[in-house]
């Protein structure tokens, strides 16, 4: 298992599914109320983000279409798409129900969305006929529009992580309940 899935994929991957068929149940149960369904969500792209970014299944892509490195819109896309149900995951927890929050959500889905249709679009556009399973990020950081792809993926990361930490820390001292303030601390710790 070690060659094909590495132990460092393997391991935060099956604590991540466990936790998802854990939560299956609630989903089932609650399956119109929009925080369970946003929680599922959440667990579910983190896990895939953990299987698609795998150097294997990064080699299968690549292999299956027959494309040169189009895992890494794809992983890219997923990643993004996580970043922003963290985002909007945070402000549900934080800010009652309400057309403010609903509508700044939306603009985070929105914002997201536009960066994942740049990410295939920058790919498209660069020529990246060697493939890298491990390296794509440094052996093609200059080359014309693979270096944009790259940095957008790299600011869409950092701006969610900054953002994500700051909302969290502003959060922190109103909160009273023991767990959720420790949950706090290890996201922060995660997002920093």
């Amino acid at each position: 298992m070690t060659e094909q899935f590495p132990l460092s994929y393997a391991v935060p991957t099956a604590l991540l599914l466990i936790a998802l068929v854990l939560k299956f149940p609630t989903l089932v149960r609650a399956w119109r109320d929009p925080d369970v369904r946003a929680t599922t969500l959440l667990l579910s792209f983190a896990t895939v983000v953990l299987v698609v970014i795998t150097p294997v299944n990064i080699a299968r892509l690549n292999e299956l279409t027959g494309v040169p490195n189009i895992a890494s819109p794809w992983a890219y896309s997923f990643l993004t798409a996580f970043c922003a149900t963290g985002l909007t995951m945070i402000m549900r927890w934080r800010e009652e129900p309400s057309p403010r929050r609903r509508r700044r959500m939306r603009r985070v889905y929105w914002i997201y969305a536009g960066i994942v249709v740049a990410l295939w679009v920058t790919f498209l556009l660069a020529d990246v006929p060697e493939p890298r399973i491990y390296d794509l990020d440094t052996y093609y950081a200059g080359t014309p529009w693979m270096r944009e792809h790259i940095l957008l993926y790299l600011s869409a990361h950092m701006v969610s992580s900054l953002v994500a930490t700051s909302m969290l820390w502003k959060w922190f001292p109103r909160i009273e309940n023991r767990w959720l303030k420790s949950g706090v601390v290890c996201l922060q710790a995660g997002f920093a």
